[in-house]
């Protein structure tokens, strides 16, 4: 969903919760390789503070979880 948004004009917004989804289901199976993939991406896609916040939230929990 993400790539598809990306490539439609003006939803870069959405991308970018389809990503960070992407990115916070892989990560909850323990598929923490995917998870980076999705959240490298999402990390390219955040541009205010509250989705650098969240990028950063979710960041921690996946090492957390690691841990």
């Amino acid at each position: 969903m993400a790539q598809h948004y990306l490539k439609s004009v003006g939803n870069r917004g959405l991308a970018f919760k389809y990503e960070l989804k992407a990115a916070d289901q892989a990560i909850s199976r323990g598929a923490f390789s995917d998870g980076l993939v999705f959240m490298e991406a999402a990390t390219k896609l955040a541009v205010t503070k509250p989705e650098l916040k969240v990028v950063s939230d979710v960041i921690q929990r996946a090492l957390r979880d690691i841990a």
